[in-house]
Parts: structure tokens; sequence; C-alpha cells
């Protein structure tokens, strides 16, 4: 279910599967290792690819203040 919509709240997801607001939780953190982070789930350790991703986008937002002239 959070792989399909990342946000979804445990109150949610305990509703539709008739198991306990506690279980969903301990699922979610415990076994799947996930946390909450901004009104969504996200794996708790970055794949290679997306280190990667990260590393070039922060490159970017760095290269594009020195190419806007100053006033």
């Amino acid at each position: 279910m959070i792989r399909s919509n990342r946000r979804l709240t445990i109150r949610e997801i305990y509703e539709d599967l008739n198991i306990s607001y506690g279980s969903v939780q301990n699922n979610l953190t415990t076994d799947s290792n996930m946390r909450r982070e901004s009104a969504k789930f996200v794996p708790r350790v970055l794949t290679v690819e997306q280190k990667q991703q990260r590393f070039s986008i922060s490159l970017s937002c760095a290269i594009v203040p020195a190419q806007i002239p100053a006033n």
C-alpha cells in the first residue's frame, strides 16, 4: 500500500487492513525500515542511484547562483 501511495496515513492503513495502529506503525518503522518524512513514508537508507541523484541536484544548485550576474 505504501509503495503505491506514500502519502497514506497510519490511520488510513489500519482502517483498510482492520489491524491495530501500533501494528501498522511497528511494521512500517521496524520491519520495513521506513520513517515518516514530510507527509510520506520513505526508506531510511538511500540507494546508490538516489545518492547520485541528490549529489547531482546539489551540484546543479551550487552552480546556478554563480552564473547569475550581480547588479
